[in-house]
């Protein structure tokens, strides 16, 4: 080999180490996305054609991607009628886009009043694309057994967005089921 080449060569690892690196450094760093959308959505009843409430809908927060790590949504998702989702209560999602994902809200307002009394309120399982640009949220609903909620593809409460009627929130809400490995019928406990 002449020194030609072995500087080319040279020059070419060179080039890859530092292309590895920035490679590297981008799977390390988490992406963050600033989210803050305003919408409308529909709550629904499987089962019931006449049951359509149109809600508003506010999302706020930041939604986190890493190589290494599930995506998260923290911040806030309140829904126009529901108590909860409007009192300083806030809501962190680890994505699992097929499986769907726990809605638990903590107040942390009501903690630091109780205590340390943790202040949780579960409002259900949702799915949605990774900047929300559809959603669907299953509902569970007690049962005869108070510590029981269910949701069932029969009957089940949901709320979709965005949605303006009642087929538009059904066409999210089986966009999403279908891609579920196992939504025939759900048990929170």
């Amino acid at each position: 080999m002449n020194e030609r080449t072995i500087n080319s060569l040279s020059n070419l690892i060179v080039i890859g180490i530092i292309f590895g690196v920035v490679a590297l450094i981008m799977l390390l760093i988490p992406n963050r996305y600033e989210i803050s959308i305003q919408t409308s959505g529909v709550l629904g009843r499987l089962g019931e054609e006449d049951f359509s409430e149109q809600k508003d809908i506010y999302i706020d927060g930041v939604y986190t991607t890493s190589f290494f790590k599930p995506d998260v949504f923290r911040g806030e998702f309140i829904v126009e009628g529901i108590d909860f989702t409007s009192d300083g209560s806030k809501i962190t999602i680890n994505a699992d886009s097929n499986v769907g994902n726990i809605m638990l809200y903590t107040n942390f307002d009501s903690l630091r009043r109780n205590s340390g009394t943790n202040i949780h309120n579960f409002w259900g399982t949702i799915f949605f694309s990774p900047r929300f640009e559809y959603f669907t949220i299953l509902i569970p609903e007690p049962t005869g057994n108070p510590s029981l909620q269910t949701w069932s593809k029969k009957s089940g409460l949901f709320l979709s967005g965005p949605a303006n009627n009642r087929r538009e929130a059904l066409g999210i809400l089986y966009k999403f089921l279908k891609e579920s490995p196992h939504y025939d019928s759900v048990i929170f406990r």
